[in-house]
């Protein structure tokens, strides 16, 4: 499988939004991609390779992120409300300003991540446990009761 670009994938997005469709890049390998400020909400991502992706500042509003690479992405400022987490893997992902508002997680890792600056993590919906290394507790500096 080759690796999208930025305009194909934006593009894919745009006809699938003018159809009233959810943009369908499901499996994709996106490794490293840079979709900074995208418009990518509704969008399936399931099972895709994002690790590396900047998503900085993008619309993931309602994303399908299940079973999702995010290794080692830039997701801050990026907008998770509503986005479902479940089984995705959010080791060392830069987290700053990231909107996990109503977000849906179980079996989602947060490994080597800071969580003090994220927004909603009080309204996650939990369908299962995270996964949350030590060294997560420790960068963020916040009480997890209740949120975790």
């Amino acid at each position: 499988m080759r690796k999208l670009t930025r305009k194909e994938v934006l593009e894919i997005v745009e006809k699938a939004h003018e159809q009233g469709k959810a943009p369908d890049l499901s499996e994709e390998d996106l490794y490293g991609a840079d979709l900074r400020w995208a418009k990518l909400n509704g969008a399936d991502f399931n099972g895709a390779n994002l690790s590396g992706a900047n998503l900085s500042e993008a619309n993931l509003f309602e994303a399908n992120l299940s079973g999702v690479d995010l290794n080692r992405a830039n997701l801050s400022g990026a907008d998770l409300r509503r986005a479902d987490l479940r089984g995705a893997d959010l080791t060392e992902v830069m987290l700053n300003d990231t909107n996990f508002s109503n977000a849906i997680i179980e079996k989602t890792i947060f490994v080597e991540v800071d969580l003090s600056q994220t927004i909603g993590l009080a309204t996650v919906i939990h369908k299962g446990s995270p996964i949350i290394d030590i060294n997560t507790i420790y960068k963020s500096k916040v009480k997890f009761h209740g949120y975790f």
